[in-house]
């Protein structure tokens, strides 16, 4: 009855295991924010387990490897690329204060402080990294001269000149 039942395993085919485990081989990690990177590995070696012992894996193993590698690979995210914003942000950094207005400094410091914790977060998604350099550098854009200048609209004028006489 063993051996009858036995019969019913089907020898599966490595093939595609061995292109996929060899595609996700080259992968580096450290091009990857860190959830989904254990995931990764352990499906990995599961996968490179099933390839050192090919000649007694069954179809049904293959197929599960394949599937849980290929959903861990599709599951890792690339790090954002935060080095425009380091660039905003060291911009921002440089701006006299003094020559500004207390409330126009005021919002360029809270976008930086934003951008600073964008920066310092390692799983920060690339919208987040974008949203933090539109922030920063809109706040650059709005500053306000303590001489007045650059007045865009007369009620600026109008809040300057308050904001000059106290």
């Amino acid at each position: 009855m063993t051996e009858i039942h036995k019969l019913g395993f089907v020898k599966g085919d490595i093939t595609s295991l061995e292109a996929l485990v060899s595609l996700a081989e080259g992968y580096d990690m450290n091009d990857y924010v860190e959830a989904g990177q254990a995931e990764f590995l352990e499906a990995l070696k599961t996968a490179q387990d099933l390839l050192a012992d090919k000649d007694n894996a069954m179809q049904v193993e293959i197929e599960t490897a394949e599937s849980n590698l290929l959903n861990a690979m599709l599951n890792l995210r690339y790090k954002a690329d935060k080095s425009i914003l380091e660039e905003v942000v060291a911009k921002a950094n440089q701006i006299d204060a003094n020559a500004y207005t207390a409330e126009s400094y005021a919002v360029l410091e809270a976008a930086v402080a934003e951008a600073n914790a964008v920066m310092a977060n390692e799983d920060a998604t690339q919208e987040e990294v974008d949203a933090a350099v539109t922030s920063v550098q809109t706040a650059m854009d709005n500053l306000v001269a303590v001489d007045g200048t650059p007045a865009e609209t007369p009620t600026e004028d109008v809040v300057q000149t308050g904001q000059e006489s106290t």
